[in-house]
């Protein structure tokens, strides 16, 4: 892979001395392999409320997301219209929880025992809900270990699956996954966005360099070691990328000096140099700019 420099049509030629670059060293890491998945606090005791007879929502005692207990009054059912003279029907919750969803408006038509008012659920009991791949699903069983942040807090917890659906969506191709958390605080409310990394192996060993350190092109992957003195090129297989990290699979070895920065201002054979940070930019700086450097000088 070659790199020409020009400014103002003006050539430069090597004169045998150096760029200024900056180097990694490799090492071996422990990493265990995941996927990253998106999905939501549920509730693990949940309960729809229904009303046990035919008539008119009248009234709604309480909004969406309030906590009730056990026995609070949560609707009024007029039956006047069925026939039956009555005050009026009082619908209760049947556990202590949060509302998480009113489904109908006053005056709307209600049928007994089909007619679903709202879903009350336990706020102290949660899990973390997603969906898999059916691919992913493979290699995920119960036990293994989940890193969950909520999205809206940035709170971390830690957690482990429980269960996986026996069934497919068949549209969309998907597994559901449910995890219990280690430790979920007060603070978690059921609904809340949460991303999750599902470990799917044991720790193993890698060779992890910086993402910058890595040349993409049609042609491969590629990067630039130094080498008693000067740049070589070489071609490497890739794996995870990990944050700012790059897993490479092939064409790398404990020790070895990758260079991170000033690899698009070499060629193979270059002779280079190691620099501090800021002494590389400013070296950097000073090429693409065609200003005249040690490094280079004019052809007339």
């Amino acid at each position: 892979m070659l790199v020409n420099f020009s400014c103002s049509d003006k050539k430069y030629e090597r004169k045998n001395l150096f760029t200024p670059v900056e180097v990694y060293k490799v090492k071996s890491k422990y990493i265990r392999d995941f996927i990253f998945t998106t999905g939501e606090i549920k509730g693990i005791n949940n309960a729809k409320v229904y009303s046990f007879y035919n008539g008119i929502l009248k009234r709604i005692f309480v909004n969406q997301g309030s906590y009730v207990n056990k026995g609070t009054p949560l609707f009024l059912i007029d039956r006047s219209l069925t026939g039956v003279y009555s005050l009026g029907l009082v619908v209760n919750s049947p556990i202590s929880g949060i509302v998480s969803n009113i489904y109908l408006e006053t005056g709307n038509q209600i049928i007994a025992n089909q007619s679903v008012l709202a879903t009350v659920v336990n706020n102290r009991n949660k899990i973390y809900e997603t969906m898999v791949t059916d691919t992913d699903a493979d290699n995920i069983k119960p036990g293994q270990d989940v890193n969950i942040i909520i999205v809206a807090t940035g709170m971390k917890l830690k957690g482990k699956i429980i269960s996986l659906s026996p069934s497919l969506n068949k549209n969309k191709g998907t597994i559901k996954v449910k995890v219990v958390m280690n430790s979920p605080k007060a603070e978690i409310f059921i609904g809340m966005l949460a991303k999750a990394k599902i470990f799917t192996g044991k720790r193993r060993k890698a060779f992890l360099v910086p993402c910058q350190s890595v040349i993409f092109s049609q042609s491969g992957h590629y990067l630039y070691k130094v080498n008693k003195g000067k740049a070589v090129i070489q071609r490497v297989q890739i794996g995870r990328i990990l944050n700012d990290k790059i897993e490479i699979l092939k064409g790398v070895n404990s020790s070895d000096l990758i260079i991170t920065k000033g690899q698009y201002f070499v060629q193979p054979n270059f002779k280079v140099s190691v620099y501090r940070v800021n002494n590389i930019k400013t070296m950097l700086s000073k090429i693409k700019k065609g200003v005249k450097s040690e490094n280079y000088r004019k052809i007339n």
